[in-house]
C-alpha cells in the first residue's frame, strides 16, 4: 500500500505509460491469488457492487446464518518497484484471506472493484487503486456489493474486519451497513493523511480519511490490533482519539504474526 511517488507531475505520467508498460504481466497477480484460494478450498464467486464487478470468496457459507464475518483485504500492488503505476493491483500476498482461513465463523472475502482479474472491466482506471483508492466510487461501490452479500447470506449482523488498508475501508463502511455490530482492525491504516507524511508520499487526493469522518454509532463494537514493531503503519500513526479498544502486540509486525495468531485473536474477541 506505498505509493512511493512523491512527485505530482512525476506521478501523472507514470499512470499514463504504466498501463503499456506492464500489460504483459498484468494477470499474474490475480493468478497467484486464484492459485492462493484453491488451497483452502474456498467458494469462489462474483457479485455487481455500483458499477463495478467484486470478487467474492466464501468460506463456511449458511444459508440464514446470524452473523458474518466479512474480510477486507489490504491495498495489495497498486505500485510496482516503487515507479510503476501496476496494471493488475491484486494482493500478491492476500493476508486477509489468510486470515478468513482461521477463522471458525461463517465468512466472506469482498474484493474491491477492479481487483483480482478484473482490472479491464469498464470504468477501471488506475486511479482507482492509487490515489483514489478510498474514494467514494470505490466504497459506493462496495457498499453496495456488501449489501448483496449480506442478502444472499440472509446475516443479521455483520461483523467487518479490515487488514492494512481493509481496515480504512471497513471504517469508511461501516456507516452504511445497518447491519454492522463490530469493526476489527489488523496493522490498519486509520488516518490516511498521517500516514502520507509519515512517510513522505503525496496526499491520496480523492479518498476519503477515516479519521474525518464522524463517529461510528456507539453500539458499533471496535477493536484495533495494532504491531508493536510495524513500521509501515507505527503506533506513533494512531490517532489519539481512535474510539473502541485498542491492543498492541509487542511482537507482531505489518505482516508478522497475525495468520499463526488470529483463530486465537478473534476467538477471544467472542465476535
Amino acid at each position: 500500500m506505498k505509493p512511493q511517488i512523491k512527485n505530482r507531475l512525476s506521478w501523472i505520467l507514470l499512470v499514463a505509460v504504466s498501463a503499456l508498460w506492464l500489460g504483459g504481466c498484468a494477470s499474474e497477480p490475480s493468478r497467484g491469488f486464484s492459485a492462493h484460494v484453491d488451497a483452502p478450498g474456498l467458494a469462489r464467486g462474483s457479485i455487481e457492487g455500483r458499477h463495478f464487478l467484486h470478487a467474492v470468496f466464501w468460506k463456511n457459507p449458511h444459508p440464514n446464518a446470524a452473523r458474518l464475518h466479512v474480510y477486507l483485504d489490504g491495498d495489495g500492488t497498486p505500485w510496482v518497484d516503487g515507479r510503476h503505476v501496476a496494471t493488475d493491483p491484486t494482493p500478491r500476498n492476500p493476508l486477509a484471506l489468510d486470515l478468513m482461513a482461521r477463522d471458525p465463523w461463517p465468512a466472506v472475502y469482498l474484493g474491491r472493484p477492479c481487483y483480482h482479474g478484473s482490472f479491464a472491466d469498464t470504468g477501471c482506471v488506475p486511479y482507482l487503486w492509487t490515489h483514489g483508492r478510498y474514494s467514494p466510487q470505490v466504497v459506493d461501490s462496495m457498499a453496495e456489493a456488501l449489501r448483496r452479500v449480506i442478502r444472499r447470506a440472509g446475516a443479521s449482523e455483520v461483523v467487518l474486519i479490515g487488514y492494512s488498508g481493509g481496515a480504512a475501508l471497513g471504517r469508511l463502511l461501516a456507516p452504511r451497513i445497518p447491519e454492522a455490530v463490530a469493526l476489527v482492525t489488523v496493522a490498519g491504516l486509520h488516518d490516511t493523511t498521517a500516514w502520507a507524511r509519515h512517510h513522505g508520499y503525496l496526499e491520496l487526493e480523492g479518498s476519503l480519511n477515516p479519521a474525518r469522518q464522524p463517529p461510528l454509532a456507539a453500539e458499533v463494537r471496535q477493536t484495533h490490533f495494532v504491531g508493536g514493531r510495524d513500521t509501515n503503519l507505527p503506533t506513533s500513526l494512531i490517532p489519539s482519539e481512535l474510539a473502541g479498544t485498542v491492543v498492541v502486540l509487542p511482537g507482531f509486525d505489518h505482516v508478522c504474526c497475525w495468520v499463526e495468531n488470529w483463530a486465537k485473536l478473534i476467538g477471544d474477541l467472542g465476535i
